[in-house]
């Protein structure tokens, strides 16, 4: 049960409006030390500017070294899943691919009598035979994709790397 609490608040650092008003009040330190340190900022500059419970992004780290580790392992759990990978080699053909076993879905479940959500990772046989899963994992790679298209938009170099045109009509009947 403690697993599932330390997980829940992990999915809760993550909730993007939470994540957004952390980001707002880091951006300001991070200027801050970036203009102190001559045009550069790091990590360890963040959490230590952090460190004193007065500072202003005090509560944008977690502070409480038993929950921070679970929650590193389960981070850490949930890379080793997403980067499991089988390789197909077919006799016909010279060229091997691999491809990831698992992706993560959404799934619904009743708990004392309530509906519920949450995610969890599905075999990719299960995913492309499952149209709920599969418009699921599209949608997320779609969204992927246009977050990594837009961030291309600063780098002239990358500019024709993304058919946006295809991307919108994707995205228009998902």
């Amino acid at each position: 049960m403690n697993g599932d609490k330390t997980l829940q608040i992990a999915l809760n650092e993550l909730k993007e409006t939470t994540l957004e008003k952390k980001i707002d009040k880091i951006k300001k330190i991070a200027n801050e030390i970036y203009e102190k340190k001559n045009g550069e900022v790091v990590a360890e500059d963040l959490v230590e500017a952090a460190i004193p419970k007065t500072s202003l992004i005090h509560d944008c780290f977690p502070w409480n070294n038993k929950d921070l580790g679970n929650r590193a392992r389960l981070w850490l759990a949930n890379q080793y899943i997403a980067r499991i990978r089988v390789r197909f080699v077919s006799p016909d053909d010279d060229e091997e691919s691999n491809q990831r076993v698992f992706r993560s879905v959404k799934i619904k479940f009743l708990e004392n009598g309530e509906e519920k959500e949450k995610r969890v990772y599905k075999r990719i046989d299960d995913v492309l035979s499952q149209e709920e899963y599969r418009k699921q994992v599209v949608a997320d790679l779609v969204m992927r994709q246009d977050y990594w298209t837009q961030e291309a938009k600063d780098f002239a170099e990358l500019k024709n790397i993304v058919n946006e045109e295809e991307l919108e009509r994707i995205k228009a009947v998902l």
